[in-house]
């Protein structure tokens, strides 16, 4: 099993912060207006950088794709590939807490992503970290590409009708180009109808993990 491009391990901060040397940079899931996008919907990055996922109200996910394969898990369609996820993240309308889900960037190679709700990946609720501006694999081709997809699937699903079975993301560790990393289950990944609540993850810790190669999930 290995992470391809951008790792997630999402594990909880209650100190809600990063190492000094940190560069944070901040994705926006959804809109107050209720667009359905990802701004900005591609985001450069570095290694060692977080990208944060901050969710808007509604009912969004942040699933990780391969560029081939818009609106499906990346472990469906790439056999031995660990893909991340956020689980779904109901939010009402005049949210008290942010939730926010965050990667860590391992290399610069794209990283495609897409939310798992409804039909929001062929609306165009689709986004990359490290995708080309030019040639043949743009946030734009990807995006183009997702209008025809048969279906919008979540990590665990086995149609788009059924209901998740599966967590924000699974304990586990991977080597990747010869750095252990691991990744820790939080919040439940909950399903995609509107009357999901959101379980307060932001009560637990892990402790012993460092910050290199980890990346956080957890309330503003």
């Amino acid at each position: 099993m290995h992470f391809t491009g951008a790792l997630v391990s999402a594990v909880l901060l209650v100190s809600g912060s990063y190492a000094q040397s940190t560069t944070v940079r901040v994705v926006t899931v959804g809109a107050s207006n209720g667009a359905l996008t990802f701004t900005p919907n591609n985001t450069p990055a570095k290694p060692g950088d977080v990208v944060q996922f901050q969710f808007m109200p509604g009912n969004h996910s942040v699933a990780q794709a391969a560029f081939s394969a818009p609106c499906m898990p990346i472990e469906q369609t790439q056999s031995g590939t660990a893909g991340w996820w956020s689980g779904f993240m109901p939010m009402p309308a005049n949210p008290t807490n942010m939730p926010v889900f965050s990667i860590m960037v391992q290399d610069t190679n794209p990283v495609y992503f897409y939310c798992a709700q409804a039909n929001h990946c062929q609306s165009g609720m689709v986004g990359a970290i490290n995708a080309p501006t030019s040639g043949s694999n743009t946030v734009a081709a990807f995006a183009s590409a997702a209008k025809s997809a048969a279906q919008n699937m979540a990590p665990g699903q086995t149609s788009s009708n059924s209901t998740s079975t599966s967590t924000a993301s699974t304990m586990s560790t991977s080597t990747v180009s010869g750095t252990t990393v691991a990744s820790a289950t939080q919040a439940p990944a909950g399903n995609n109808g509107a009357g999901s609540t959101l379980v307060g993850a932001a009560k637990q810790s892990i402790v012993g993990a460092g910050l290199a190669g980890l990346a956080a999930f957890l309330f503003l």
